[in-house]
């Protein structure tokens, strides 16, 4: 089952459209939006953001910046011990040889569940 634990959290504004458990990262105005294929991350949203939403327009976001997080999972799943990076929505792929390690998966997951990644800040180079 997947869980997360030990989240140091950080708020920032986001930029677009942003849902709940992707890798989000900063653009250059400041504000963040999901990560892009095999890019880096600041950390994963906890909770959804919606600037555009007339009706409740959302801009503060509450992103977990380090340890054990949720990630929703992307195409072509994740097993345990894989090494964890972003598609082009933000969501947990198998890293790719250029992709920026954003952390290792905990368990097993399809596409479009959830799973636990041991998260690290930024990434590191695969």
């Amino acid at each position: 089952m997947a869980t997360f634990e030990g989240r140091f959290h950080k708020t920032y504004i986001a930029g677009s459209a942003v849902s709940q458990f992707r890798f989000v990262d900063l653009a250059a105005d400041g504000e963040v939006d999901h990560s892009g294929d095999g890019a880096k991350a600041v950390g994963v949203s906890l909770m959804a953001a919606d600037p555009s939403d007339a009706d409740r327009p959302t801009t503060a976001l509450t992103v977990a910046y380090g340890g054990k997080v949720l990630v929703e999972v992307g195409t072509g799943g994740l097993t345990a011990g894989d090494a964890v990076g972003s598609d082009s929505v933000g969501k947990a792929v198998t890293a790719a040889s250029t992709d920026i390690i954003l952390g290792y998966a905990r368990e097993d997951a399809s596409a479009g569940e959830f799973a636990s990644v041991d998260f690290f800040l930024g990434g590191n180079a695969a």
